[in-house]
């Protein structure tokens, strides 16, 4: 091989060379640029891209002892009554709002209104009509769940005071006039809250509402009896502060 011959194969394999360090350079740079940028998008995703580790989202429950709260609700009620040996029923809506102080994880006590009213037309071309607020005080339970922290199911029973009105009116006559005593009744009630924010809970649930006896009543002037009873189907929201 002449002298140029040489030379070339000599540049040539120096070329090669210098390409095979050059590509190996090249290869640890991005090697070692892969690593540390894995490193650092472990390091990141650990730190929350440079900040401290966010906290995972936490919902308080809306129990603790000396808390307080509201409830609303609206329930669909199946109202019944008997007046003067005459009886008369209604579906209606019934509306009843709540205050509660947890006394302890646990337990609370309550304070409530309720109103209710219905009319209904009889076989004989009567007509029926009764009207209450039912102002109360109860004892409520919250029961543990597991595994479902935020489904609580809860109960409750309480002493109401009815303040009642009723008439009753004849076909082709005058209404009656009606007087109902204001009488004490009892209720219970059970059903379950979801937690959907924080001390804010969905709450579904069913109640009955019952006269202690039989009321006193007049119906253009001799006595009669007066009862009634609310079951209910409610559904609603609660608030603790």
């Amino acid at each position: 091989m002449n002298e140029h011959g040489t030379i070339g194969v000599r540049i040539c394999r120096s070329g090669a060379g210098w390409a095979a360090w050059a590509l190996m350079a090249f290869a640890w740079a991005v090697s070692s640029s892969g690593a540390s940028g894995a490193e650092s998008g472990a390091e990141a995703a650990s730190l929350g891209l440079g900040r401290a580790p966010l906290p995972a989202p936490e919902y308080a429950r809306d129990t603790g002892a000396g808390r307080s709260g509201l409830t609303l609700e609206l329930g669909w009620a199946d109202l019944t009554w008997e007046l003067d040996g005459e009886k008369g029923s209604k579906k209606v809506f019934s509306p009843q709002a709540s205050l509660f102080h947890l006394v302890t994880e646990r337990l609370d006590v309550h304070l409530s209104v309720m109103l209710a009213s219905g009319s209904d037309r009889q076989n004989d071309g009567g007509k029926y009509r009764a009207e209450t607020t039912r102002v109360g005080a109860g004892l409520g339970y919250r029961m543990k769940s597991e595994g479902l922290s935020r489904v609580t199911p809860f109960a409750g029973v309480g002493l109401g005071y009815w303040l009642m009105d009723a008439s009753t009116s004849r076909e082709g006559g005058d209404r009656a006039r009606v007087s109902v005593d204001d009488w004490f009744g009892l209720n219970v009630h059970a059903g379950v809250a979801l937690l959907i924010a924080d001390g804010t809970t969905l709450r579904l649930g069913v109640a009955h509402d019952r006269l202690l006896g039989k009321a006193d009543a007049t119906v253009d002037g001799p006595l009669a009896d007066f009862s009634m009873s609310i079951s209910r189907v409610t559904m609603g929201v609660g608030l603790t502060f």
